[in-house]
């Protein structure tokens, strides 16, 4: 249930807000081409975990499931997704704010 996956995912939620307040709090400077202005890579972690307790697919069909995942993020990132993602507009939305981390759930593209 969504309710164990937080529970066992906490450990990773709350080091995401210590590091988030902790590098805020001395003034440490963070990239925000890596994963954003508030998304660090427990969070990452976290939202992984917290997906495949959500979509709980049987082992015989993760293979399927991945290539499926994989090529519709590349055929996204060809469409015009990377140029999103690369691009240092951002808005004041919290999406906005932290695309990076948030499309690194799903891959990262490394051309």
């Amino acid at each position: 249930t969504l309710q164990n996956a937080l529970r066992s995912t906490s450990p990773l939620i709350i080091l995401g807000f210590a590091r988030l307040i902790s590098t805020s709090s001395v003034n440490y400077q963070v990239h925000v081409g890596e994963y954003g202005v508030h998304w660090n890579f427990f969070f990452t972690l976290a939202a992984v975990a917290i997906l495949t307790f959500i979509i709980n697919v049987h082992p015989n069909y993760c293979g399927i499931l991945g290539s499926l995942i994989l090529i519709g993020y590349q055929a996204l990132l060809l469409c015009g997704l990377n140029k999103y993602i690369m691009s240092e507009e951002r808005k004041p939305d919290i999406f906005s704010q932290n695309k990076e981390g948030i499309f690194s759930i799903f891959g990262e593209d490394l051309s």
